[in-house]
Formats: C-alpha cells, structure tokens, sequence
C-alpha cells in the first residue's frame, strides 16, 4: 500500500467518517463502489480499525440532515431540466425565459426554409428583441441543429459577430438537443463547433450529467479525443446527480479520468469526499494513487476543515493551501479582524490567538507556519503593529520575514505602508542591506507601474536616508527603457556610495 494511502486511513480512523461528505459518498455506496468492501470496514482496511470519538448528537443530527438532502430524489416529476435557468446576457430588457417556454416555442414555430436568413433578419434587430424575440431566434437555432449541425456551425464560423449572438442561444437549448436528440445525435457536434467547441462540449455536458446517463458519458469517452474530450469530461462531476455518486465514481474509473469524481460537489464537503474516495479500496489503488495527487483534489482537501490535518497537509505538500483556507475563513467568518486590525480595534495578537482558537488543530501541530501566515495577512494592514507577532525570533530571521513580505507583497497598497515595513528593518549587516534593496527593487517596478508620476514624486520627496537612496536607485532602473532622462536624473540624486558603485558597474 502506498504511504499516502496509509496516511488517509489512519486519518479515517480517528474521525473521518463523521465529515459530512464521507457519511453522503458511504450512503451511496457503503460496500465499496465495485460491491467489495470499502474502506470504513475492519474487512477492507486488513484490520480492526483504531477506535474513533464517539459521535455527539450535534455530530448525528448534522450527518443525516446532510444525508438526506444529497440522497433526496430529483423533483420536478423526475425532470431535470425543469429548473434549467436559461442565460442572461445582460442586454434582455424582458425576463429570461424558462425552459417550458423554449419547448413550447421549438413546438410551434415554422420553421423556414432558409433558417439562416430567418436568424439574419432577427439578429439584425440587435438589442431591439423582445421576449418572444429571443425565443424565436433559440428555437430556429435548434431546428437548424437538429437537421444540419455541420452547415449550422459553418454559418457561425463565416460571421463571427453573430456567432457571438446567435451562440448564446445554444446554451438556451443544449438541454433540449440532449433531451430530443439523445447523445448520439449531439455529442459529434462538438467536434463541428470550431471555436465555440468548449462552450458546446461544456453545455451538452452540463445536460448529460444533470441526466446521471452513464451510456452517453460511456459513448463520449469512446468517440471524443483531445481536447474535445478534456472540455467534455471536466464539467460531468459538478453536474451529477447526489443520488446517483456511486454510478459517477464507477464512470470516472472506467473512463479513467479521476477529473470526473474529483469535479462533484457535495455541498461544499468536497475534501471529505475526496479523502472518502482516496480511502476506498474497492477502488483501483493506481486510480486513487491519481486522485490523491491530483491538484484540484489537493486543493479540495486543504480546504475542507472537517479534513484531518495530516492529510490536509499531504506530507507538507499542501500546508500553506490548508493556512491560506482556514485563516481566510476565519478571518471573515464572524468578524472582519483585518478591518479591526487596521482600524485599531484590535491588537496583532488578539487576532493571532481569534486564529488560533478557530484553528486548533493547525495551532498545536504547525504552530510558527500559523504565525507567519496571520502576520503576512497583517502586515500590510499596519507594519509595526504586525511586527509584535514577530518579538520572539532572532533579529536575522525577524528581519529575513519582513523583507521576504515585503519582496513578495505589499503590491497594491500605498507606497507609505511599504516604507513603514522598511523602517521595521535594520540594515546593518550586508545579508539586510541586500535584503531591503531586493525589496525596493521589487517595489519599485510595480508602484512606478500603478501610480506613475506620483510615485515619482513621492520617492524625490522621502526624507534623506537609506530608503530614499534605494527608492531613487530601484525607480531608476524601472524607468529606465521607457525614460531614460528620467532614469539618468534620479541616478544623479543618489549619493550612497554602495549604490553609487553599482550604477557605474550598470548593476
């Protein structure tokens, strides 16, 4: 067994199993999705399982309610279509209209002989379409469609303004050429769509898996290649059915494409059923090994709370994917701490110590990687003040972390909150001095970028010291390919012998 396998059943073991993801991909599929044992059973696991906490009742109560609106059967008298909302392009002065309307008018319409000069005549009215307008102009696209794609999407290629109209109408009624035409009549358009082949292979997608059709996906994978395939493929998992997971897992190993399984959403548990999937050995161990290494999983595990850490983290891999989701979050969930922060109604460590108790787990096990993270979230807000998260570490590595922030960051703020961090940091060895210049340097480029002549004059005008020198020698070098006079005058005013040096050496 692979490590990272091993890792996602020791996590399962101490409490997995009651995120509220893994409880809904269990009650779809509790033997494994192959009919073989999954993983939450000691006969799966080769072993009796540690012994789990034991579920509070808040635990049960919030498990089942998720359960049973993830297995809740469709509505709508087993359409899935019926609350299909279709596109607004912004310019409609009339409701959109709903799908009975498209099916109603598709019905009805006469459809002429020459369906492209019918388009022609509607398209040219521009903003000017009514309700009924609009719905005229869908329902002769499907018509067209259903008798010649190909000629249908020639006719877009030769015209691209109205391609950019008339395309729109295909997303109207892709639900319809699915539900009408079924999947071997549509899926070959994909191929015929030329530059519009992403948004068709998406939008037939998007009606295929609201449908759970394994044969059409079945008939997709077997007829679809490239990046017609890729386009396909990548917009099934988010569309699929709750009640019908177990048929979406089996397809994605079939089609081998952990994309498929990767891509649906379990009401934003998507990490536990994630780790679910990577702990479920009725799975093929290649395919989980895949899973488990794919990016989008990563990034769906280290946002997921309910995730142990240790597989959040992935051996390190994903630390800072798992600091940038949970301090965002905290940061925002209850109370705004940046905006408190900057107003000064609240201290650098009583946001540290907010974070920490929303993070406890992070908090005991990565104790300095959370530090760093809520200073780097603070230090653009109010530089000194973040500054005090840092009093406990040695000068060098205080000074290495400011700097590195500085370098890295502090993109769009005021040029004042930069030159407050700045003064944060001595410069009396040369690791700091060449720290602090690499930082100008870097700053130098993008504020002269954003700001322009303002940010020139706000450098000329720094009082005399260390950072004006550096100011005026970083903005010289970032002027200099598009003003060159300007560079040579800012040069003149640098009177710092080091950097003097380098201008003659043209460093």
């Amino acid at each position: 067994m692979n490590p990272r396998s091993r890792i996602v059943r020791t996590a399962l073991s101490h409490g997995l199993a009651l995120a509220a993801g893994w409880a809904v991909y269990q009650g779809a599929a509790s033997q494994g999705v192959f009919g073989g044992t999954g993983a939450s059973s000691a006969a799966g696991m080769g072993a009796a399982p540690a012994k789990s906490a034991p579920r509070s009742p808040a635990d049960e109560k919030a498990a089942a309610e998720i359960l049973a609106k993830a297995l809740k059967p469709a509505g709508n008298g087993g359409d899935p279509f019926a609350d299909y909302e279709p596109y607004n392009d912004g310019a409609r002065t009339e409701p959109p209209q709903t799908i009975k309307e498209y099916r109603d008018r598709i019905d009805s319409i006469t459809v002429p002989e020459d369906i492209g000069a019918a388009l022609v005549a509607l398209t040219a009215e521009g903003g000017g379409l009514t309700q009924e307008g609009y719905a005229d102009r869908a329902a002769l696209t499907y018509h067209w469609l259903a008798k010649d794609p190909q000629g249908f999407f020639d006719w877009l290629k030769a015209d691209r303004p109205r391609a950019n109209a008339v395309g729109i109408d295909i997303q109207q009624i892709a639900p319809e050429l699915y539900r009408r035409l079924g999947a071997e009549a549509v899926l070959p358009m994909i191929g015929m769509a030329g530059e519009m082949k992403y948004a068709v292979a998406s939008m037939l997608a998007t009606s295929v898996a609201k449908s759970g059709d394994k044969a059409a996906v079945l008939k997709a994978r077997a007829t679809l290649s490239g990046e017609n395939w890729e386009y396909f493929s990548r917009n099934i998992g988010g569309q699929w059915p709750n009640d019908k997971l177990a048929d979406l897992v089996k397809l994605a190993v079939e089609c081998d494409e952990p994309l498929m399984a990767i891509g649906h959403r379990l009401h934003g548990d998507q990490g536990s059923y994630i780790a679910g999937l990577i702990a479920d050995e009725s799975l093929p161990e290649d395919f989980r090994q895949r899973l488990s290494e794919n990016e989008f999983a990563r990034q769906g595990l280290a946002r997921d709370p309910k995730v142990p850490l240790e597989l959040r983290v992935q051996d390190g891999g994903n630390l800072e994917g798992v600091l940038q989701s949970d301090v965002s979050r905290i940061m925002t969930e209850e109370r705004d701490w940046a905006f408190a922060f900057r107003h000064g109604q609240a201290t650098a460590q009583e946001v540290l110590d907010a974070v920490r108790a929303g993070t406890p787990e992070i908090a005991e096990k990565e104790p300095e990687a959370l530090r760093t993270w809520v200073f780097r979230e603070l230090a653009e807000e109010n530089p000194a003040e973040a500054m005090k998260l840092l009093k406990d570490l040695p000068e060098a590595q205080r000074s290495e972390m400011a700097l590195t922030y500085s370098r890295l960051h502090f993109n769009d703020v005021a040029p004042a909150k930069f030159l407050e961090m700045m003064q944060q940091v001595p410069a009396d060895t040369a690791e700091q001095w060449e720290g602090r210049l690499d930082a100008w340097n870097a700053r130098g480029y993008t504020n002269h970028e954003r700001l322009k002549e303002g940010y020139v004059e706000w450098v000329q005008d720094l009082p005399p010291g260390i950072d004006r020198e550096m100011g005026l020698y970083s903005l010289a070098r970032a002027v200099q390919a598009a003003n060159p006079e300007l560079a040579v005058k800012l040069r003149n005013q640098v009177t710092d012998p080091a950097l003097q040096k380098r201008i003659t050496q043209r460093r």
